[in-house]
């Protein structure tokens, strides 16, 4: 794995430790959030995903990341690591007796992005399922780690006034959350 040493404090200042106040009430969704390390001849970097609640059973072990993540990659060889995140508020101190290292996927499905020329062919977007044994829905849950859900009404996604929240791992930083309050029209520009 890359030297996170070097991406700790990068964040920007409008993003949070997801251990401080505006963390609570996101609990689940906090420890189903996970950072992936990829490095190839071409790029080296770190980007956020998220563990995807599903119906299959057993539960498989499935990450939703942005498919501009793996361009020059293998998923193969991405490293996905839980629970890196500050111990607590204000703390200068990360988890590492909880943190949860797996190796390897196996991409499911992707688009989003022409890796040739980084031009958007349409969403961006990359699901791979875990290759680890170790990684099933018993062994994540004996770690701490959850599941994300998605909400399918649209009368949220469309509302003139909305609160969104983010967890990642911005610049391969510890776990932050971010808030953001969207007062009006919402824009069908992706990005």
């Amino acid at each position: 794995p890359q030297d996170r040493a070097k991406n700790f404090g990068d964040a920007g200042e409008c993003t949070i430790d997801v251990t401080c106040p505006m963390g609570t009430g996101w609990k689940s969704e906090i420890s189903s959030v996970c950072m992936i390390s990829f490095s190839s001849d071409i790029y080296d970097g770190f980007c956020s995903g998220a563990l995807l609640n599903n119906t299959f059973i057993p539960k498989k072990s499935i990450i939703l990341t942005a498919n501009h993540c793996s361009c020059g990659h293998s998923a193969f060889s991405s490293t996905i690591l839980f629970n890196y995140q500050m111990v607590s508020c204000g703390s200068s101190t990360t988890s590492l007796s909880s943190e949860f290292w797996l190796y390897g996927a196996q991409i499911l499905v992707n688009d989003g992005i022409d890796c040739s020329t980084s031009e958007p062919t349409s969403s961006d977007y990359l699901v791979f399922e875990l290759n680890e044994a170790f990684a099933s829905a018993d062994a994540l849950k004996l770690k701490g780690i959850g599941y994300s859900g998605w909400e399918t009404s649209e009368s949220i996604a469309t509302s003139s006034s909305s609160t969104y929240i983010s967890i990642s791992h911005p610049s391969g930083d510890v776990k932050k959350i971010a808030k953001s309050i969207v007062n009006g029209a919402i824009s069908d520009d992706p990005y």
